[in-house]
């Protein structure tokens, strides 16, 4: 039987307030988007840290994909 290497995790949180209250100055929310994507849903996102810390547990680097018990989850190419 193998054992898995434990990693440990920290996760810092960080100062949004500031780039959220520059989102809501944006005059052209489309043009944004179009240009960096995604970024200001990311920004209003909110996470439970325990439900991330729990997930990378069970990521594996060297294949790129989430490994649980019989099964994998990765990103679609």
């Amino acid at each position: 039987m193998t054992t898995r290497n434990i990693e440990r995790y920290s996760f810092k949180k960080q100062g949004l307030e500031g780039l959220r209250k520059l989102g809501t100055v944006i005059t052209d929310p489309v043009g944004f988007q179009s240009r960096h994507g995604n970024l200001l849903n990311i920004l209003n996102t909110k996470f439970d840290e325990g439900i991330l810390k729990t997930l990378v547990q069970f990521y594996d680097p060297r294949y790129h994909c989430f490994t649980f018990p019989d099964y994998q989850a990765r990103p679609h190419p």
